[in-house]
């Protein structure tokens, strides 16, 4: 078979094979789309109630966010201030804007501080404790509170929010007779609302409160509702002024990850005034350097260590006494020139000084005698060493003679050709 057939062959071989390939993964396989779930975004990073934010407005609240720079615009121009973390009040000067703009008719829900002198909240001696940092003492006196809420019900329930207040809180379920996923809910009632909202705060922590001294305080305030658990108080209201303030001991219920879970967005929506704006006041959380840099720059501070570690060991490694750099004198000329020819007689210099030198007394005894130095060169040495006087050797070798790298060779033959210079 001839060669151009066979190749001819064996493409079309690969050709039904590619097409049977082809054919085979047309029928067994099928394109599919794979849902991933990526983590939230930089927004839901940024902002833990970004998705109650957006719940509210859904249903026709208008909702702004404010940073630490809280300003009184924008606290006029709502009805609910939602304070994100504990910490977004640091001073008490803010802390006595937003308590002015209570008293004349705001409601603010803010999560307690762990530490007592709080500047926003330590007039109304309600603190956040942990349950595994606060001794039996103290959540007897939580669970005592909780009980005592319960039994005796606000004088005025149009306090207990800012549209349609809880009138009760009954207290969670016993574990007996309450479902897997029930257990540990917080029932609320609202007036005027028909739902009844069940709530999980986050049963590590509970709220703590103590005895405020009267006198202590130009303007006094009333307890008007207290709701929790078996594990202490959760949710604790007060009036100031004409508004009302709201201490929960978490906001988890309300948190991007919680919101859809149980009835969050329906106590949301229950505790708030949806007629009004809601501001919600909180900074970027901005982590630590040391966090970022675990998070994102391992492989370049591992990198920068092992450079560091290298460059250490470098400088600090030597045998013996560490030796003193000498100061280099400035050369004389003549060392100058010494190393100088030294380095062109290295590189094979001495053949073209002496060719120079001696074309120099050749053209010297032609001017001198004319007529005897047409001769050839042996008789040219002859004729050289008459008229001199010098041995006919001395001229050979000064005329003809390769010196090669011998230096004896070259500075007899240099002082031949001075010798012949200076008697012609």
């Amino acid at each position: 078979m001839p060669s151009n057939v066979r190749h001819k062959a064996i493409l079309i071989i690969l050709l039904v094979l590619l097409a049977l390939s082809g054919w085979v993964f047309h029928l067994r396989y099928e394109f599919v789309t794979a849902w991933v779930d990526e983590g939230p975004g930089p927004l839901a990073l940024r902002d833990p109630l970004l998705a109650a934010r957006r719940y509210l407005e859904s249903a026709g609240t208008p909702v702004s966010v404010a940073d630490r720079l809280l300003r009184d615009e924008a606290l006029e121009q709502s009805g609910t201030l939602i304070i994100a973390a504990e910490t977004e009040v640091v001073s008490s000067r803010q802390a006595g804007q937003v308590l002015d703009w209570v008293a004349r008719g705001g409601h603010m829900i803010v999560t307690a501080s762990a530490h007592e002198d709080d500047p926003l909240l330590a007039r109304f001696g309600v603190s956040r404790a942990r349950i595994a940092d606060t001794d039996d003492c103290d959540c007897e006196a939580s669970r005592a509170g909780a009980e005592q809420a319960e039994e005796d019900p606000p004088s005025d329930p149009s306090l207990g929010g800012a549209g349609d207040p809880p009138v009760e809180a009954p207290p969670a379920m016993p574990a007996e007779s309450a479902s897997g996923d029930e257990r540990g809910l917080i029932e609320f009632a609202f007036e005027d609302f028909p739902e009844r909202p069940k709530v999980r705060f986050d049963p590590r922590y509970v709220l703590n409160e103590i005895e405020i001294d009267e006198d202590e305080h130009d303007e006094w305030f009333e307890r008007v509702h207290a709701s929790g658990g078996p594990e202490g108080i959760h949710l604790v209201q007060y009036e100031w002024g004409e508004g009302l303030v709201t201490v929960m001991s978490d906001q988890d219920p309300w948190h991007n990850d919680n919101i859809g879970r149980h009835d969050h967005a329906l106590f949301l929506e229950a505790l708030i005034d949806l007629e009004r704006p809601v501001l919600v006041l909180h900074g970027s959380p901005m982590p630590s350097l040391l966090a970022l840099v675990a998070a994102h720059g391992r492989e370049a501070l591992l990198a920068a260590t092992l450079f560091l570690a290298a460059w250490l060991v470098r400088r600090a490694r030597r045998f013996g006494p560490l030796r003193t750099v000498e100061t280099l004198h400035r050369r004389a000329l003549g060392e100058h020139i010494l190393a100088a020819s030294r380095y062109r007689w290295r590189r094979g210099g001495a053949a073209s000084l002496l060719d120079g030198a001696r074309l120099a007394v050749l053209d010297r005894a032609r001017r001198r005698l004319p007529d005897q130095m047409q001769a050839d060169p042996a008789q040219q040495c002859h004729t050289l060493a008459q008229h001199t006087g010098l041995p006919v050797e001395v001229v050979r070798n000064a005329l003809q003679t390769d010196p090669g790298m011998r230096a004896p060779t070259l500075q007899a033959t240099a002082k031949g050709l001075q010798s012949l210079w200076k008697r012609l």
